[in-house]
């Protein structure tokens, strides 16, 4: 399993109605993931969500319905 960030930035702009994805590989540490998700919160980004797929070849067709559909409950 792969974690993701979605987010949108500090303005809360995402990219032309896809979110901003980080990492590109994602993370396969799940304790990390969700550290740098608290980050990016306390750093003013919006719409921070942690989430996880087993197929990283799609990480450029990732939008927000998949990312509410594949949530990281903590």
């Amino acid at each position: 399993m792969m974690y993701f960030i979605a987010y949108k930035n500090e303005n809360g702009k995402d990219f032309n109605g896809l979110p901003w994805i980080m990492p590109e590989g994602g993370f396969d540490d799940i304790n990390l993931a969700i550290n740098i998700k608290n980050d990016f919160i306390r750093r003013g980004f919006k719409d921070v969500k942690l989430f996880s797929t087993k197929n990283t070849d799609m990480f450029e067709q990732f939008d927000w319905d998949f990312v509410n559909n594949n949530l990281v409950i903590e």
